[in-house]
C-alpha cells in the first residue's frame, strides 16, 4: 500500500508504519530496516502528496517525537540521512513540496543539534568501496535489482547512473526511467542514484579519472554485463586510463561458460544472477507493454 498509486492507502500506511515503529520494542534492527525502506521508497514517490506524506512520517513522527529514544532517532538519522539528502536532491514539482521539505527538515536539525549538545555524536560506519553501474534500466526490472543488492552483498556502496539515451534503443524519457529506478532502490541500503548533473562517459578516461576523484581514498569498481565487456567500444582501447584499467564488477548469465577477462588489468569480481530471475529482461516488458500484453 505505502508504494502504491492509490493516494488514500498509501497515506494511511505510511502513518501505520511511523505508528509501528513508535512501539516497536528495541533491538528490532531488521524489523526497523524494513519500516525505514518503506518509508523511503514513499519519499522517492512521484506522487507529490506520498512523497509529503511519507517525509513527515520520517521526520515529524520519528525524528521528532520525543516519545521515541534519542539514541533510537539518532540511530534512524545515521542509516537514512545519505539516502534522504539524495532523494531530496530530486527535482520538486510543486512549491507546496518546496515548503513541506523546509518544515520537515527542521526537525532533522533540531534533532543533529539534540545529539550534538547532548554529546552523542552521530557516528557513520565507515565508507563502502564504490561500484559504478551505468545502464538505460529501460525499466529498472527485478533482475536489475537483484544485481544491485547481490552487489552489495560483497560489500560495495552502489551508485547507478541512468543513461541520457541509447543508440539501440527508443528508450522512455530520461528522468521518467530515474524515478523508476529511485522507487525501486530507495529501500536497499548504500545504493543511490549517481547525481544527474555529473554526466559520466566510461569510454572517456577524462571522465573515469573524474569519477575517480569524487571517491577520494575509496576503491572504485566499474559493474558491467559480460556482453558489455566484449561488445562495448570502451573496452577495445588501451589508452591509458580507460576503463580496461578499472576494477570491476561482471555479471554474467547462469550456466554461461566462465569468460576471459584478461583485457581487464583491474581487479574482477564475478556474480550471475538465479534462473527465475535471468528471464527478467527490460527488452521483453518493453515488448509486452508496447503489444498491451502481461508484463
Amino acid at each position: 500500500l505505502a508504494s502504491g498509486a492509490s493516494i488514500r492507502p498509501a497515506r494511511v500506511a505510511l502513518f501505520t508504519l511511523g505508528e509501528a515503529l513508535n512501539v516497536l520494542p528495541e533491538a528490532q534492527t531488521d524489523v526497523e530496516d524494513r519500516i525505514l525502506g518503506l518509508i523511503l521508497t514513499g519519499i522517492a514517490h512521484y506522487d507529490p502528496l506520498i512523497h509529503q506524506t511519507a517525509l513527515t512520517v520520517l521526520c515529524r513522527s520519528i525524528f521528532g517525537n520525543p516519545e521515541i529514544s534519542q539514541d533510537v532517532r539518532r540511530d534512524c538519522l545515521v542509516r537514512t540521512g545519505k539516502k534522504l539528502l539524495c532523494l531530496l536532491e530530486e527535482p520538486a514539482k510543486d512549491s507546496l513540496t518546496f515548503y513541506n521539505h523546509a518544515a520537515m527538515l527542521n526537525h532533522l536539525y533540531r534533532l543533529i543539534v539534540s545529539c550534538e549538545v547532548g554529546g552523542t555524536e552521530l557516528r557513520f560506519p565507515e565508507p563502502r568501496p564504490v561500484a559504478f553501474f551505468p545502464g538505460t534500466f529501460d525499466p529498472f526490472s527485478a533482475g536489475h535489482k537483484e544485481i544491485v543488492r547481490a552487489i552489495h552483498g560483497m560489500g560495495l556502496e552502489v551508485y547507478l547512473a541512468i543513461d541520457e539515451f541509447s543508440w539501440s534503443k527508443r528508450t522512455i524519457p530520461k528522468l521518467l526511467r530515474r524515478k523508476m529506478a529511485a522507487i525501486s532502490v530507495a529501500d536497499l541500503w548504500d545504493v543511490y542514484l549517481f547525481p544527474d548533473n555529473m554526466p559520466i562517459n566510461i569510454a572517456s578516461p577524462e571522465d573515469l579519472a573524474a569519477l575517480a576523484g569524487k571517491f577520494p581514498g575509496r576503491e572504485l569498481y566499474l559493474a558491467a554485463g559480460s556482453d558489455v565487456i566484449f561488445g562495448a567500444s570502451a573496452y577495445q582501447t588501451e589508452a591509458p586510463g580507460s576503463a580496461r584499467y578499472y576494477n570491476h564488477v561482471i555479471f554474467r548469465r547462469a550456466g554461461a561458460v566462465a569468460a576471459d577477462y584478461g583485457c581487464i588489468s583491474g581487479h574482477v569480481l564475478e556474480l550471475t544472477l538465479p534462473e527465475p530471475l535471468e528471464e527478467i529482461s527490460s527488452t521483453r516488458i518493453r515488448e509486452a507493454v508496447g503489444a498491451n500484453r502481461d508484463i
